[in-house]
């Protein structure tokens, strides 16, 4: 049995062993932030002393994930800067070994850093706007952060970094769900991508998910490209109750050609929990069962 996060490995390969094999893949998808650590626990602080460079260089981005596993993320927080300083760090930004950019700008960001981060978010080279994007995600100070962002969404280059990063801010960026919502109609299907994933992650923290939320996502589950429909299938669901007016259209989903977007607007139904959601399920279900006691030795 092996458990990978979906969008680190994911791969088929042929077998080429004398053995027959099969896959069963089941995906584990949060639907909501965490807001405290799920297990038995006695403190959060970030504890231990890498044991080499190797882990030193991957440091500070395991501190951010502990954090949002504790629900602590994007909140000032220490860091050992073991003999560095900003001015290094920022230096390490223009390094051209992955590992190294990632360590530096993950701890800019946890240190709040917030400009020299902005500054590589507008670099001409992707792979110096990922780094900039990864670690303005992990930053604690996300207050003078949002504005910049927004300006940032007004720039084509970097439009979809800036979704990303709102995106992984989370309910920090609850005030900026209008401005999102207007590139669901986007030419760039990264930016649709983006900023409906966004709205998926944000809308669930705002007291009343605005209209325009949800007829942005319904848009999404009628987009072209099979990615976007199932992640607007995915943030609908996130939305539980609040999403109820997409309903609809999430079981005309049901009968989409693929099969993402049928189990995701099949699970967002299930979320969503209201008689006119359940009756779908229902029939959905009821319409595609199979009897597993028919077969060769018992045909009726």
């Amino acid at each position: 049995v092996v458990f990978i996060h979906y969008d680190i490995i994911h791969k088929g390969s042929a077998n080429e062993t004398d053995k027959t094999r099969f896959m069963f893949k089941f995906q584990f998808i949060r639907m909501r932030e965490t807001e405290s650590p799920s297990w038995h626990w006695k403190g959060i602080s970030w504890e231990g002393k890498p044991q080499d460079n190797r882990e030193k260089l991957l440091w500070p981005v395991c501190q951010h994930i502990w954090l949002w596993l504790c629900g602590k993320a994007n909140a000032p927080t220490e860091v050992d800067m073991d003999e560095e300083t900003v001015e290094s760090l920022i230096s390490k930004l223009s390094s051209t070994d992955e590992p190294v950019r990632f360590y530096a700008a993950y701890k800019l960001g946890l240190l709040g850093q917030n400009k020299p981060l902005l500054d590589y978010l507008k670099h001409d080279e992707t792979q110096f706007r990922l780094a900039a994007s990864y670690g303005l995600s992990a930053s604690t100070d996300p207050s003078t952060l949002i504005p910049a962002l927004i300006n940032c969404l007004s720039s084509p280059p970097i439009c979809s970094n800036a979704l990303f990063i709102l995106c992984e801010l989370g309910m920090k960026a609850v005030n900026t769900l209008k401005p999102i919502s207007t590139f669901v109609k986007n030419r760039d299907k990264d930016i649709r991508l983006y900023a409906i994933e966004a709205l998926g992650h944000i809308g669930p923290v705002a007291k009343e998910v605005p209209k325009y939320v949800i007829d942005a996502l319904i848009i999404g589950l009628s987009d072209n490209d099979d990615q976007v429909r199932f992640t607007a299938a995915l943030s609908l669901g996130r939305l539980k109750e609040k999403a109820n007016d997409a309903v609809p259209q999430l079981l005309s989903a049901l009968d989409d050609y693929n099969r993402y977007v049928q189990a995701y607007a099949l699970i967002s139904l299930k979320q969503i929990n209201t008689m006119e959601a359940q009756q779908g399920v229902m029939d959905y279900l009821w319409a595609s069962r199979w009897c597993s006691l028919s077969g060769p030795h018992s045909t009726y």
